[in-house]
């Protein structure tokens, strides 16, 4: 009887950890989205590929961005046989080395957000970035700029 009481209860405490993770890493995901600092929307290519993806420009306060440490060049979406991708060039404006990281929200055809893709580098001063960023859901309609931040 006791031996059984010990099971239970160590399976409790495997449960409530995993839950507890879960919840951290919900958390996590959800205090980065939405920040879009530091991020030069106004060269976006908005490029269509063959399954007739479309790109759209997050609407905000481009002057203020232009000054920002990043600069987000050109972006586009790009297909092989097997996926999509979102690729561009983001440029470190500044005089120090920063780790870097650019986010991208997927949505489909209704509006609706499907998920995130992302890429991230160290770039050294005054350096440009091709990055490309792996899109991991299907039926992605539109792509749109979550955040850009160095640091």
């Amino acid at each position: 009887m006791m031996e059984g009481i010990v099971r239970i209860s160590t399976s409790l405490v495997q449960t409530r950890w995993w839950v507890a993770f879960i919840l951290l890493a919900m958390l996590v995901v959800g205090c980065t989205e939405g920040d879009v600092g530091n991020v030069d929307e106004s060269k976006s290519t908005g490029v269509e590929t063959a399954k007739e993806t479309k790109t759209e420009e997050v609407k905000s306060d481009i002057e203020e961005q232009q000054s920002g440490q990043l600069e987000l060049i050109e972006w586009s979406l790009r297909s092989d046989e097997y996926t999509d991708y979102v690729v561009g060039i983001v440029e470190n404006n500044t005089a120090d080395e920063l780790w870097v990281s650019i986010v991208f929200g997927t949505y489909d055809a209704d509006g609706f957000k499907m998920g995130e893709t992302q890429d991230a580098e160290t770039l050294g001063a005054g350096e440009k970035w091709k990055f490309e960023a792996m899109i991991f859901e299907d039926n992605v309609d539109t792509v749109k700029v979550i955040s850009l931040e160095g640091w």
